[in-house]
């Protein structure tokens, strides 16, 4: 299990300092995913100008997901 961190950047910025665990970073990018939806539905003042940022612990990879 790796520890992921939800960020968000743009209009509105966030810094995620737990994170979550997750099995591996496919469902960790759903995860973001929903939260992008959700962001999009309970704030509509941050569609397209506010992502998720999903980074893990370990790595230095990281997924930007639009909130839209």
């Amino acid at each position: 299990m790796g520890r992921y961190y939800f960020d968000l950047q743009g209009a509105q910025n966030a810094h995620d300092s737990g994170g979550l665990a997750f099995e591996n970073d496919m469902k960790a990018f759903h995860a973001a995913k929903r939260l992008a939806q959700e962001l999009a539905a309970a704030r509509p003042n941050l569609r397209g100008n506010t992502c998720v940022v999903l980074t893990r612990k370990d790595a230095d990879d990281l997924y930007c997901i639009g909130v839209s």
